[in-house]
């Protein structure tokens, strides 16, 4: 009864140990690309923008709005570092570990 138990057990500790585990740098990298604004500033950003295009936009919610742009295009050059230095961590390219990663580059378009 014990042997067939342990044969039971065998399959589940091997799926188990076929996981890849991430090392702490791997692991430190994977959070900071995943850093962003939070969903208040967000939220805060897509109400400027509105308001911009429907040129309701204050002097200081200007201010503030590029304020924002700003953290956010500094956010994403340090994501994009990460990302690279996380490709050559894994000695793939910055390409294919975008890919695997389901991360897209983000389209802007400037309507006028």
């Amino acid at each position: 009864m014990l042997d067939s138990v342990l044969q039971r057990l065998r399959p589940a500790q091997q799926q188990v140990s076929s996981v890849k585990r991430l090392d702490k740098r791997e692991s430190d990298l994977l959070q900071a690309i995943n850093q962003s604004l939070s969903q208040i500033e967000w939220q805060r950003y897509r109400v400027l923008l509105g308001k911009r295009q429907s040129e309701t936009l204050t002097l200081e919610e200007q201010s503030e709005l590029i304020a924002l742009s700003d953290r956010i295009e500094e956010a994403n050059a340090q994501r994009i570092a990460f990302v690279a230095e996380l490709a050559d961590l894994r000695q793939t390219t910055l390409p294919a570990l975008m890919d695997e990663l389901g991360l897209k580059p983000a389209v802007y378009s400037q309507a006028r």
